[in-house]
């Protein structure tokens, strides 16, 4: 007589054990696990992992004016160096059409066009944007493109002035 109740109770789970898993859902992506949650004492690593991500947020909020100060050097060397930018990417047709840089052993650095590339843009396009003898080029030429390796000459010795320095 036993058998009876026990195997109504045994069917009667098997069919509402499954009911019951079907409650469960996966939990979100976004939301916390209880492992990650704030002051969860199983996480052995969860202190150390606080720690540091305070000391790098202060380390960034003190770095942050620096990198600013670079960021905005950094644009103005670029902006100084627009106009001659501006030339060879005015000779340089496309990038593709050119090999790596190569240095030489005398210290020049050529970049040779591939062999598979379309004709160059014509000699006298070239011959125009070269500058003149002149030491100091013709700022209203907008053609004319300007040295930005010339250092400016002192006018009472004759000599080279001094590098602009940047203090970090």
């Amino acid at each position: 007589m036993i058998m009876k109740p026990l195997a109504g109770l045994l069917i009667s789970a098997a069919i509402a054990l499954p009911g019951l898993a079907q409650d469960w859902q996966m939990p979100r992506a976004d939301d916390p696990s209880t492992s990650q949650a704030p002051g969860n004492s199983d996480d052995p690593l969860g202190d150390l992992e606080s720690e540091l991500d305070g000391a790098m947020n202060q380390l960034f909020n003190r770095l942050q004016p620096h990198l600013n100060a670079l960021g905005d050097e950094l644009a103005d060397t670029m902006n100084d160096f627009a106009p001659a930018l501006n030339e060879i990417s005015g000779l340089i047709d496309d990038m593709g059409n050119y090999e790596r840089p190569e240095r030489l052993e005398n210290g020049d650095i050529i970049i040779r066009r591939r062999a598979d590339a379309p004709p160059p843009p014509p000699l006298e396009e070239l011959q125009r944007l070269l500058p003149g003898d002149e030491a100091t080029p013709n700022r209203d030429d907008p053609l004319r493109p300007l040295d930005p390796w010339r250092r400016p000459r002192d006018s009472q010795d004759g000599q080279a002035g001094a590098a602009p320095q940047t203090e970090l």
